[in-house]
């Protein structure tokens, strides 16, 4: 009898235990800083999402009913993670900051190497290895005082985030140029360009704005938080959308209808940077944005948001 007892309480001890780390990690925040690592999830759910990035092959329809299984077994229980890493998994561009580098410096790489056989445009090609590869502001550069803790700076993190935008921008625009017979399997790989899946889904038009929010402003330099209020608890990009972003830099207190604007751009992250010039400092600048589909059909624009250039 007295070993019954000392075996069920080891056998409580290590359950309630197990029990205490699992509700402690499930605790933790939900929604992704760009600067975290997946280590910083649940083990469980880590490990769920790497099960879904083996079969990333597979089509997004095959992705879509296993996440509907899961969550249909998981009923009531938050799994909000999984839906976040899941994103972060399917996307081109990985969110980890040592993924991306990883990715988009030997990708540079690829393209110049294979300029000619995929017929690149040569002045997208020289901005695009500016951007990486410029000595005194380019990527690497930036990254290499980042990951050096004695000058891991919040000027140098910035600096990071826009380069991010600028690099994902132009890397998109350039592989939409390529016609898809050029491409081999070698080039999809290192391109992080799968074959397009045939199957018809229908795309909505969102039937509402983005929500569009200061995150941080320091001198000549804004980075603009972008979030879906329909899903408050996620940063992913509502399925088939992208944002459109315009802008007009003038004098401040214009009222809407004296605002011409302008310069519009694609935005497919949650957080976006923009760097101004010396002689805009002073002068408001006033954003607004709207969510736009696959078939170039847009929502409703958002509250124009003017901000001073610092």
């Amino acid at each position: 009898m007295k070993k019954i007892k000392i075996i069920l309480t080891f056998f409580f001890a290590i359950y309630f235990r197990s029990k205490a780390q699992i509700q402690a990690a499930a605790a933790r925040p939900k929604v992704i800083n760009p600067a975290e690592s997946v280590d910083y999830y649940p083990e469980l759910v880590a490990q769920k999402a790497a099960e879904i990035e083996a079969e990333i092959i597979a089509t997004n329809a095959v992705i879509r009913r296993k996440l509907l299984t899961f969550f249909k077994m998981n009923r009531g229980k938050d799994v909000r993670g999984l839906i976040i890493l899941t994103i972060m998994y399917v996307k081109r561009f990985p969110i980890k900051w040592s993924d991306f580098n990883d990715f988009v410096v030997p990708a540079t790489a690829y393209l110049d190497a294979n300029k000619v056989r995929l017929q690149l445009i040569i002045a997208d090609l020289d901005t695009l290895l500016a951007l990486i590869n410029d000595p005194a502001t380019g990527w690497v550069f930036v990254y290499g005082k980042i990951t050096n803790s004695s000058t891991n700076a919040k000027n140098w993190r910035d600096r990071r985030d826009i380069l991010r935008n600028e690099i994902v921008l132009i890397m998109n625009t350039m592989e939409d140029g390529i016609r898809q017979a050029l491409l081999t399997p070698e080039d999809r790989i290192a391109l992080h360009l799968p074959e397009a899946n045939h199957t018809h889904t229908p795309v909505i038009k969102m039937p509402v704005a983005p929500n569009l929010s200061m995150e941080t402003m320091t001198h000549l330099q804004h980075i603009l938080r972008l979030k879906n209020p329909l899903t408050p608890d996620s940063d992913a990009m509502p399925d088939g959308q992208h944002i459109i972003m315009e802008y007009f830099v003038g004098p401040a207190g214009m009222t809407e209808d004296k605002i011409d604007f302008s310069n519009a751009r694609t935005i497919t992250t949650f957080l976006y940077g923009v760097a101004f010039d010396a002689t805009q400092a002073g002068q408001t600048i006033y954003y607004r944005v709207c969510y736009e589909n696959r078939r170039g059909k847009r929502s409703v624009w958002s509250a124009t948001l003017p901000q001073v250039i610092a």
